[in-house]
């Protein structure tokens, strides 16, 4: 346990230093845990100066919206409050499969414009296991992710907000974007994602389920739950939550079949056949043993160059950790390759570790 304080604190650290080092910057807050967590942190160092920028349209839950402005105050953050216009955009309102490429890049063109200095994201290291279409965008505007620099995952987010008795969105559910719920190929709505919201609101006052989904798909609407709120919801309740979906779908012309499912993440996320699949790559731990090795390794792969704290994806080799969080210490580094022989052989030119000192993860990412 004293080892797992430790070892969250070092990452506490290696994030605040990074933080530090960017000193003047904008975080895109969307109400969620992540990027309220990393305002919360910029908000309270007295060393940096953060701007929070906070979209708001159709697709932003009532409730995070007020989420942010009641941290805004608590806090007294620096906040900015803006519509970034997503929903002028086709690409966008077509809702294709990368709808959050389009998405992201109308928040980032915007920040970009009207706040010119560095943005940050709430992006971290679990995110790099899902297809994040939003990081493209990301990458293309210069968006640094200091979570992922400092090799923070979402358990670890949870943790760091306990700790610092942040208990309202320590068990925070993840909740995308409400365009989320529309099955992929059907047109976004702004009134569809308004009943949207206002079924999973009223849904939550009856259940306080710990999951809830409203999906729009081309069979139905399907309300999703977590197991737990699905197994033990009376037939009255049921009936309950049918008569409110069914107003909220009246008034959104919405006329489709109502049911129940348990939940599945990304469950409206559909992949046609003739989509290119993200290529493989893989993430590897590695582990120094020699006491120069950081030197000799500086050379050979800190001279591929970074941009702006997410390595360029496409080079046969990327450092995820941020150089400032691991040079002066003995963590491990995170690397992440298309081509595993390749750092294979890299590690051997460095005389720097057996194929033992692997410890290796299968992600998917879009590149």
């Amino acid at each position: 346990m004293t080892e797992h304080r430790q070892n969250l604190q070092e990452s506490v650290e290696s994030l605040q230093n990074i933080l530090r080092g960017i000193s003047v910057f904008n975080i895109a807050v969307s109400g969620g845990i992540d990027s309220t967590l990393l305002a919360v942190i910029s908000g309270r160092m007295h060393e940096v100066n953060a701007t929070m920028v906070h979209a708001v349209s159709p697709a932003v839950p009532v409730r995070a919206t007020a989420r942010v402005k009641r941290f805004a105050e608590a806090e007294s953050w620096n906040l900015k409050i803006c519509d970034v216009g997503e929903f002028q955009d086709d690409d966008y309102m077509k809702n294709p499969v990368n709808r959050c490429y389009f998405c992201k890049t109308n928040l980032y063109k915007f920040i970009q414009s009207r706040y010119p200095n560095q943005t940050l994201s709430g992006a971290n290291c679990s995110d790099l296991s899902d297809y994040r279409p939003g990081l493209a965008a990301a990458r293309e505007f210069s968006v640094q992710h200091p979570y992922i620099e400092a090799g923070i995952d979402k358990e670890q987010i949870r943790e760091i907000a306990r700790r610092m008795n942040l208990d309202d969105i320590s068990e925070l559910p993840a909740s995308p974007c409400l365009s989320s719920r529309v099955e992929t190929g059907i047109a976004i709505r702004a009134d569809w994602l308004r009943a949207i919201d206002q079924v999973e609101s009223e849904v939550n006052q009856l259940l306080d389920a710990r999951t809830v989904r409203c999906r729009i798909r081309r069979q139905g609407i399907v309300i999703e739950l977590d197991r737990n709120s699905l197994n033990q919801m009376s037939a009255k309740t049921r009936q309950v939550i049918l008569e409110a979906v069914q107003e909220a779908c009246l008034v959104s012309d919405i006329r489709l079949p109502i049911s129940f499912s348990e939940y599945r993440m990304g469950s409206a996320f559909l992949r046609s056949a003739s989509w290119n699949e993200p290529q493989i790559i893989w993430l590897i731990r590695i582990e120094p043993h020699e006491s120069d090795w950081r030197k000799r390794c500086s050379v050979n792969l800190k001279s591929r160059g970074r941009s702006n704290g997410l390595f360029n994806l496409r080079s046969t080799v990327t450092i995820v950790s941020s150089w400032r969080a691991y040079r002066n210490t003995n963590s491990p580094i995170w690397v992440i390759t298309s081509n595993l022989e390749s750092i294979m052989r890299k590690s051997q030119e460095l005389e720097s570790l057996a194929a033992s000192k692997f410890m290796t993860r299968r992600l998917a990412l879009e590149l």
